[in-house]
């Protein structure tokens, strides 16, 4: 019993240095409007190999939110993938009027690019209207 005690006593030291342990592989997995609740209904259904292993291995942020109004799906997935608001990252849309240039703006669009790989028949396309690091830039920078 003793020992019981002081494993409970210590676990809440040792948690904090197991959890700087950096992970070898980071996930952004978002799956358009899926619950939360879908994956453990679908539970039974996952392969061992796939959102099984995502499930059991990995961590699940189920109350996440953030504090603006419910928009477009570009806007929702720079937001999660850089960790920033709009006013932030920059994208308000899929496509929007710049008054500067007085031209309307693709999101992905970048006419600058010369890449073939970047190139997809109705132009080149890049992250360049992303203006915030993405939450994988930031994770690099610390562990290149």
């Amino acid at each position: 019993m003793k020992k019981i005690l002081l494993v409970l006593l210590l676990l809440p030291g040792v948690l904090p240095i197991l959890a700087n342990t950096p992970p070898r592989l980071v996930i952004n997995l978002v799956v358009s409007s899926m619950r939360p609740d879908d994956i453990d209904r679908y539970r039974s259904q996952f392969g061992t190999g796939g959102f099984l292993r995502l499930t059991e291995g990995g961590a699940r942020f189920t109350e996440g939110s953030y504090d603006y109004q419910q928009t477009s799906t570009p806007v929702s997935l720079a937001t999660l993938t850089t960790g920033a608001m709009p006013s932030t990252h920059g994208v308000i849309s899929t496509r929007w009027r710049d008054y500067i240039v007085n031209k309307t703006v693709g999101l992905i669009d970048d006419p600058s690019v010369r890449d073939p790989e970047y190139y997809h028949g109705n132009g080149a396309y890049s992250p360049r209207n992303l203006i915030a690091p993405t939450v994988g830039e930031a994770l690099l920078r610390q562990s290149p």
